[in-house]
């Protein structure tokens, strides 16, 4: 039981999906009239800052796309299980959400993104289930 945020071995790959993810999961609240200090607005920022000041710290910073790590570099970010259990609820609604797009996609260009987009968040979900 890790119920005390102790660090958790990911990849910045890993953390970039669930970064995308929570951020697209506070859009959708604000879009939809939530408060910006409502709990699930600052649970979602605040791991996003979380894993901002994991990149801040990180050795391979700069490295990668937009200033993070490499994909493939190890990012350790605390999470409790509690943490856990909220981004992997995200992330199966993501997969959803995404799976419904490509459905209706008919775009060539529209369904290579959202199909690299299912494959790095079902990477993301996996990563997350293991540590359960």
């Amino acid at each position: 039981m890790n119920d005390d945020g102790r660090p958790q071995r990911l990849t910045v790959g890993v953390w970039l999906s669930i970064d995308g993810t929570l951020d697209n999961a506070v859009s959708n609240l604000m879009r939809g009239g939530t408060e910006p200090d409502a709990p699930e607005v600052v649970r979602a920022k605040g791991l996003r800052e979380r894993g901002w000041a994991v990149n801040q710290e990180h050795p391979e910073r700069q490295l990668g796309v937009l200033g993070w790590p490499p994909r493939e570099a190890r990012f350790d970010i605390a999470l409790s299980d509690d943490d856990i259990g909220y981004i992997v609820g995200l992330l199966t609604h993501e997969l959803a959400v995404t799976s419904s797009i490509l459905t209706s996609a008919e775009s060539p260009s529209v369904r290579q993104l959202q199909e690299e987009a299912l494959v790095l968040t079902q990477e993301a979900l996996d990563t997350l289930n293991a540590l359960r």
